[in-house]
């Protein structure tokens, strides 16, 4: 468990995933918007990361959730993973299967939780076939 320090930030994460888990996607990015000194936090890039992916923007769901693997900071494992999931789960909607296998790829090397990740990339390695077939 990470023990956050800062109460301003425990308070805007809380209330950004109350916006996020409530289905209120575009009033997570409107109040995340208004809290730019946590951009660099990696939990409110993976916010930023699902809501837009829920709102099926999904290029800037791919930044999002890239730039939240790269911070790594303030969040336990299963956010790392699940942003992993995530981003695989954008390229797949845009019909980057490719891309989606090498982001499971890569996170099942980054991640002590493997057991989802196997699963998606078994999906994504049989679409990759089917698409191979269709050509």
């Amino acid at each position: 468990m990470i023990i956050i320090q800062d109460k301003k930030l425990r308070w805007v994460l809380d209330k950004a995933a109350s916006f996020e888990s409530n289905k209120r996607y575009k009033q997570c990015i409107s109040f995340l918007n208004k809290y730019r000194k946590y951009r660099n936090i990696s939990r409110i890039q993976s916010l930023y990361g699902f809501s837009y992916m829920h709102l099926r923007r999904y290029k800037l769901a791919i930044y999002r959730f890239e730039k939240a693997i790269r911070l790594r900071n303030y969040r336990p494992e299963i956010f790392l993973y699940l942003d992993y999931v995530s981003l695989a789960i954008c390229h797949d909607s845009t019909g980057d299967f490719k891309a989606a296998k090498r982001v499971l790829e890569k996170g099942l090397r980054n991640c002590k939780e493997k057991t989802f990740l196997s699963g998606a990339l078994k999906i994504v390695n049989k679409k990759l076939k089917m698409k191979n077939r269709i050509k």
